[in-house]
């Protein structure tokens, strides 16, 4: 969970850095204050609403990739699959 909402804190400040910056950049030295902060906290309230579901599966696949399942787990989801039973889980090693 915390990894997910790593993710998605990752993409909405950068999201808003970049509006921030493009908006400063193209209306300098009169900045539109109010329509620009009113743009940044609706893009810190969608956005994170938004891209959650995507955020979850991007932090799933991370973590797939750094603890690869074992034989063992892979075979006790087959046979959850199957239907069957599923085996006792593998005892943690120390």
């Amino acid at each position: 969970m915390t990894g997910s909402m790593t993710i998605n804190i990752i993409v909405t400040f950068g999201l808003m850095t970049a509006v921030l910056v493009g908006v400063m950049i193209a209306t300098l030295p009169d900045l539109p204050v109010t329509p620009l902060l009113v743009a940044l906290v609706g893009i810190g309230i969608v956005v994170p609403i938004a891209i959650h579901p995507l955020s979850c599966t991007v932090w799933a696949a991370v973590d797939l990739a750094m603890h690869p399942p074992d034989a063992g787990e892979l075979e006790q989801a087959r046979s959850a699959l199957d239907g069957g039973t599923p085996a006792s889980p593998p005892s943690a090693s120390s």
